[in-house]
């Protein structure tokens, strides 16, 4: 999920474990797990609506470059060393 957001493309994924931790409707489409007929409306839906599928893609993208940027990672880990020093 992490790399697909960062891409920027459209991400379909079930609500299993940390899904919602990645996304939220906003920046993807989450449907419940073990329900191939949802995945499937819901894939159809983005190829059908552009705008929603490119609107989707570009807001993981800025999630994933804001949340996850190595640098930030690096000094908020670098942060919590020097504390524990």
């Amino acid at each position: 999920l992490l790399e697909a957001a960062a891409a920027g493309v459209g991400v379909v994924a079930t609500d299993v474990g940390g899904t919602r931790e990645i996304l939220d409707d906003l920046t993807g489409a989450i449907v419940p797990p073990n329900d191939s007929e949802a995945i499937a409306n819901t894939v159809i839906r983005l190829l059908n609506d552009r705008d929603l599928l490119v609107n989707q893609a570009a807001a993981a993208r800025k999630s994933m470059e804001t949340r996850f940027d190595a640098r930030l990672s690096a000094a908020g880990l670098l942060q919590h060393y020097r504390a524990l020093l």
